[in-house]
């Protein structure tokens, strides 16, 4: 079995946000058996560039659905396949 959620947050807690840590996070997290995850499903607040953005995220917390709004006004739609990857964006 592998660890639980508690080790995961000892681990994750004391890094900066940035892609060294969401790799971690990504190691970690497959380890914790399902019935033990909890994912964020929904962010509603402020990205790392400013943009109001509003995220829906799958049972494994991976964002499926971005709805954003930059510092300067351009909105943006876009949707990710089940690996993170943008299949579609839309600007205007």
């Amino acid at each position: 079995m592998g660890p639980g959620l508690g080790e995961l947050y000892r681990v994750l807690d004391p890094m900066p946000e940035g892609p060294a840590r969401d790799s971690v996070k990504r190691v970690l997290l497959a380890r914790v058996p399902l019935d033990q995850r909890a994912a964020t499903r929904v962010f509603v607040g402020r990205d790392t560039f400013n943009a109001a953005t509003i995220e829906l995220r799958d049972r494994d917390g991976i964002t499926r659905l971005r709805l954003a709004v930059d510092s300067l006004g351009k909105a943006t739609i876009a949707s990710f396949d089940s690996t993170g990857r943008v299949v579609r964006r839309t600007e205007w």
